[in-house]
């Protein structure tokens, strides 16, 4: 090895330590996109579960979509997530007969939006319909 080769090396490895960090990255906003996509639809499905037992009234279905955006956690305190819960009335008799919800929202990130988004965590959704459990 002459002194010419000298730090030859360092460059590489600089390069193949950048690229093993994106990698490494990219797995880890994966991750948390599968994450904060599994916590959402779990979250929103109890929550429609809870709120269609008994009579779902306008009150209680405020104050399951607020438990339910507390059960996220962080995610949950985040203006951009959205709970919205709603009864549909199926068959028409005048009566609640579906509680139907729909969630939205942004995951944790640990890539630049331009890069996490290309992954399609960017923004994620859930919907989910439960029947009113009603005692005659």
């Amino acid at each position: 090895m002459t002194d010419a080769d000298g730090g030859a090396g360092v460059l590489s490895a600089a390069i193949g330590m950048g690229v093993f960090l994106a990698f490494l990255f990219l797995a880890m906003q994966v991750c948390f996109g599968l994450y904060a996509t599994a916590a959402l639809r779990g979250t929103l499905a109890d929550a429609a579960a809870r709120a269609a037992r008994g009579e779902p009234t306008p009150d209680r279905i405020a104050a399951v979509e607020d438990e339910a955006r507390t059960s996220l956690g962080v995610m949950g305190r985040r203006p951009t997530t959205v709970i919205d819960l709603r009864v549909v009335d199926e068959d028409g008799d005048g009566r609640g007969d579906v509680v139907a919800g729909h969630a939205a929202a942004v995951p944790p990130r640990l890539m630049p939006p331009g890069l996490g988004g290309a992954l399609g965590f960017d923004h994620v959704t859930a919907d989910v319909r439960v029947r009113v459990e009603r005692t005659r």
